[in-house]
């Protein structure tokens, strides 16, 4: 059965725990020396954060959801064409992109859940070339398993694709998919000619999309330029690159989780996110793994809502899921698990249609298919089977 894979910062957070929680990149880029009392690389973004949220970013640990700051930012653009703050902006998505740049030798795990979730293990068959994964995530990490750096390395001719023996180990990879098929990559090879319009979605294939952008991705501002929106997977992305039209210098492709979100802004999510919601709205078996869908993000609410129809089996991951109670013992999140449930819990008129929920606390009960919660039937009377806490 296909499979639908929706992943948070959670899944990162498993795969490496030194990965970066939303809170903590101000504090890390302190560390690494990003940002320090004797450079001033962020002046603007500096500034910005003492005149919006009060917070001094060189204070020790200072604690400041980044996603937060890069709303506030949006918001602000969007009400003002001031140009102090589109470089706030491009200072905080400078200062994204150090971060997880000088985090990557660290980050790289060999042994990760991230490896066993591509390849498997003696208990999980790994995903399969079919399964379509969904990604909140900025960064590499599942994108390096993937073979990003033999995909793109190291920027092949125009006109060729990669050699025969990189071909040959990732044509049914979900990353290469995306870079050959989908992104502005594909003007560059065979690819480059558009296909007839559709009557019916093919979801055959498996796609690797990650909604948000990537530390790796660049596309053009240019509006004047036929490279205007296209996106550009990188393989150097701590450099800079320049577009090969206009020879403007590209921008990254990060955007945050915003109330009033664009996405014609930027084309190339506008196509992900169509493919995510044809996707999703034919999907049978959903996994999500370390998402928290935050309350303001009615974008992904929306996209996952058009799975009602359609999908059988839910299957969430998450330590969220689980909470301790006043008495010190384990008590269910009841709050947390209903924000998905209600979501995809069948309508009124399929109350008798099988749907399979289970939780899993991390992914190592999932492969080991240990859930803390099972539901085979949306009516309680039927077919119930749970192991309460």
């Amino acid at each position: 059965m296909k499979t639908i894979w929706i992943l948070g910062a959670g899944a990162s957070k498993a795969h490496n725990s030194g990965m970066p929680a939303i809170n903590e990149f101000f504090s890390i880029a302190q560390e690494l020396g990003i940002i320090n009392h004797s450079n001033n690389n962020f002046p603007l973004l500096k500034k910005y954060i003492e005149d919006s949220f009060g917070k001094n970013i060189l204070d020790d640990n200072v604690k400041l959801d980044i996603e937060k700051v890069l709303t506030n930012i949006e918001i602000d653009i969007d009400k003002s064409d001031s140009v102090k703050f589109f470089t706030a902006k491009q200072e905080v998505l400078k200062l994204i992109k150090e971060v997880f740049n000088g985090l990557s030798k660290g980050l790289e795990n060999q042994n990760g859940k991230y490896n066993i979730f591509i390849n498997g293990n003696k208990n999980f068959d790994g995903i399969m070339p079919s399964d379509t994964i969904l990604s909140f995530n900025w960064d590499l990490l599942l994108d390096n398993i993937f073979e990003r750096r033999k995909i793109l390395k190291p920027s092949y001719k125009e006109g060729e694709l990669p050699p025969q023996s990189v071909k040959n180990k990732v044509d049914n990879n979900q990353y290469y998919k995306m870079a050959y098929e989908l992104s502005a990559l594909k003007g560059c090879v065979r690819y480059s000619n558009v296909f007839p319009p559709y009557e019916k979605y093919d979801n055959s294939k498996g796609y690797y999309l990650k909604l948000h952008g990537s530390i790796d991705w660049l596309y053009c501002s240019n509006k004047s330029c036929k490279g205007f929106g296209k996106n550009f997977p990188v393989l150097n992305y701590h450099k800079k690159h320049f577009c090969s039209e206009c020879n403007k210098e590209l921008n990254y492709l990060i955007i945050p989780p915003v109330l009033n979100k664009q996405y014609d802004t930027y084309p190339f999510i506008d196509k992900i996110w169509n493919i995510a919601s044809k996707e999703i709205e034919t999907a049978k078996r959903i996994i999500i793994w370390g998402y928290s869908l935050p309350n303001t993000d009615f974008y992904s609410d929306w996209l996952l809502r058009q799975a009602r129809d359609s999908v059988e089996e839910l299957i969430l991951i998450n330590p969220e899921c689980i909470i301790n109670s006043i008495n010190g013992k384990k008590a269910w999140n009841h709050e947390f698990i209903n924000k998905f449930f209600n979501i995809f819990k069948p309508n009124l008129n399929q109350i008798n249609k099988e749907f399979k929920f289970d939780i899993y606390e991390y992914f190592t009960d999932f492969m080991n298919s240990n859930p803390i919660y099972k539901k085979y039937s949306y009516l309680k009377k039927e077919k119930s089977n749970s192991k309460d806490q």
